[in-house]
């Protein structure tokens, strides 16, 4: 627990003191994200977060206007989540393990396996394989427990702050939550 608390102070630390300044490793990792699929469990984030707070503020009658100028920000915020998760991914993985997974994660055999029932070619099915055999995945199996309770405690924060933010602007227009 004690570790997981002073990576998290780190963790934000770094953030605010980095948030403008993207070196070329954080940006490797950042394009892994936006290639591996995590950038849409993001997008379901945000949306869970989202409709929650829509409950909050059911009986308060916000016009859909409203709520989707509150919506406006998604991208944004979706990439501020992206940026904070590369530390947890900077923890676990060297610069040329990432380049290795964000390649794969580039080829369109690997961007199939989002699609439900895409078909695959032989190639495409050789070069998942070929990955799922490489040092790389094997050392991605091993870290992944660890890394997915970072990036959980990470997206857990993210998901209060956005909340509480959105929740700041509703108020402040004179909408009331629900009681």
């Amino acid at each position: 627990m004690k570790i997981h608390s002073l990576f998290l102070t780190l963790f934000c630390v770094i953030c605010f003191s980095a948030n403008a300044q993207v070196d070329d490793f954080q940006q490797d990792i950042m394009d892994l994200l936006n290639n591996n699929g995590t950038n849409l469990q993001f997008e379901e984030s945000y949306d869970t977060t989202f409709n929650t707070l829509q409950k909050q503020f059911i009986s308060a009658n916000v016009p859909t206007a409203f709520w989707e100028q509150l919506r406006q920000d998604k991208p944004e915020v979706i990439q501020e989540l992206i940026a904070f998760s590369t530390f947890a991914y900077r923890k676990y993985f060297t610069r040329p393990e990432i380049q290795e997974m964000t390649a794969f994660y580039s080829t369109e055999a690997a961007q199939k396996r989002f699609i439900e029932n895409a078909p695959l070619s032989e190639t495409e099915t050789e070069t998942i394989n070929k990955f799922l055999q490489s040092d790389v995945w094997a050392k991605h199996e091993t870290q992944q427990q660890s890394l997915s309770k970072d990036l959980s405690e990470i997206r857990k924060h993210w998901s209060r702050d956005l909340f509480a933010k959105k929740m700041s602007a509703l108020v402040k227009a004179g909408f009331i939550p629900q009681q």
